[in-house]
């Protein structure tokens, strides 16, 4: 049974080249994203499910991605071969999973509003401490 970081990095890499974008342009997306350095390596060695992920990074490559948080979690939600990522993020492949889509919305939605709320303090406190 693969890892929890290996799950994480096999539907990173899913939805990734679903997108078509590359590594590098996934690492350049992120770092602009989360305000740090992410090389390409780094993608690949996360991808590979051999460094932890962190809850911000899972966020955000869902957000760069266009998928939802939960489906990069999931080791059920698999691709069916040659699939696209839908418009919101969610690609289901049989109707049990499709059962859960206004859940996993909602959720997203909820996720989505939180790390909104996350981010706007940080650059509150950033500018209070004369970072930016």
């Amino acid at each position: 049974m693969p890892s929890v970081n290996e799950t994480i990095g096999r539907q990173v890499a899913r939805s990734r080249e679903a997108a078509g974008l590359t590594q590098a342009e996934l690492a350049r997306r992120l770092a602009a994203y989360l305000g740090s350095a992410w090389p390409r390596q780094r993608v690949s060695v996360a991808e590979a499910g051999k460094r932890p992920w962190l809850a911000v990074e899972v966020l955000a490559v869902g957000e760069i991605l266009g998928v939802s948080p939960m489906l990069l979690l999931s080791a059920v939600a698999e691709y069916p071969s040659g699939a696209k990522v839908a418009h919101g993020g969610l690609r289901l492949a049989d109707n049990r999973a499709a059962a859960l889509a206004p859940i996993l919305r909602r959720l997203e939605r909820t996720t989505a509003q939180a790390l909104t709320e996350i981010l706007g303090e940080l650059a509150h406190a950033r500018a209070a401490l004369g970072e930016d």
